[in-house]
């Protein structure tokens, strides 16, 4: 990830940010063919992903901020069962947490 601080010098500082990752997805589903009982099987895939992120901090104490994050992730490469690209799949979190300063 890549953060810019907007105010580096008040006590709530806004931020901005960018970042690429690796996404890890698994699926489990039931396969029912008819003759055999219903087996279930476990599909994997890994792909990247990249995300944009705005936030604010609050400064506790000289080593200690309080963070407020909204991040949308996008998928990359994420495809249907018949091997046809996937329409836009993407993932809005918010995020409550803590930052220590060394």
């Amino acid at each position: 990830d890549l953060t810019y601080v907007l105010n580096p010098r008040g006590g709530i500082r806004p931020f901005v940010g960018i970042g690429l990752g690796y996404a890890w997805l698994s699926n489990l589903d039931y396969t029912d063919d008819g003759v055999n009982p219903v087996t279930p099987v476990t599909t994997s895939k890994g792909l990247f992903t990249a995300s944009a992120f705005a936030g604010v901090r609050f400064a506790i104490n000289n080593k200690l901020d309080f963070t407020l994050t909204a991040r949308d992730t996008h998928y990359i490469g994420l495809k249907n069962y018949d091997g046809s690209a996937k329409s836009n799949i993407q993932n809005w979190e918010s995020i409550a947490g803590l930052r220590y300063r060394f």
